[in-house]
């Protein structure tokens, strides 16, 4: 009777550690598929690039599997696990010339990841700080920070982020501070 008890006892053991080793794999699988839509991405990009000279906007990766990048693309992947569109963050709404790719990963041990459990790219042109600043969730501006003070375009800082909103990285505002509401907030700003 022990002996059965104890055979029971490690083919529990066994199943369970395959199950665990299963589900690693399974895991490792998605973020392969993850880090290969996203570098996939990054070509598109760039010949969307060379073909209109700007970034395409994040609202093209909302359509899992639609067509919209072709002939770049044949379809817009999304994440293999759930479904939802790939994070693409740009520099501007308008004409951007910048872009961030990102994804989260299961694996938190893989070696690829850039923060936050997250893989990501950016277009040719951005440099690592804007990279680890946009992992991160946080706004870079190579060129310095402008913001709209008394409807003129001006900048606010050449290095740090102040705390103030909205913010710029573009020398004339894109064009808001004729607009009402596009003033920073709180003043003065630093």
């Amino acid at each position: 009777m022990t002996e059965l008890l104890i055979v029971i006892a490690l083919i529990s053991i066994l199943s369970l550690a395959a199950i665990i080793g299963y589900r690693l794999q399974l895991a490792k699988g998605f973020d392969a598929v993850r880090k290969q839509d996203i570098d996939a991405l990054k070509i598109s990009f760039e010949h969307y690039y060379s073909d209109h000279l700007c970034y395409p906007t994040p609202e093209i990766l909302t359509d899992c599997g639609g067509a919209e990048l072709q002939p770049y693309l044949s379809k817009i992947p999304c994440d293999p696990e759930t479904r939802e569109p790939y994070t693409l963050v740009i520099d501007t709404p308008v004409c951007a010339q910048r872009f961030f790719l990102f994804t989260e990963l299961t694996n938190t041990k893989d070696p690829d990841i850039l923060c936050n459990d997250r893989y990501g790219t950016a277009s040719g042109n951005a440099s690592v700080a804007e990279i680890e600043a946009r992992c991160r969730g946080q706004y870079f501006c190579i060129n310095g920070y402008y913001g709209c003070i008394q409807g003129q375009c001006v900048l606010v800082s050449a290095v740090t982020r102040p705390s103030c909103a909205p913010l710029f990285c573009v020398s004339n505002c894109q064009n808001s501070c004729a607009l009402p509401g596009w003033e920073v907030w709180p003043q003065p700003c630093y």
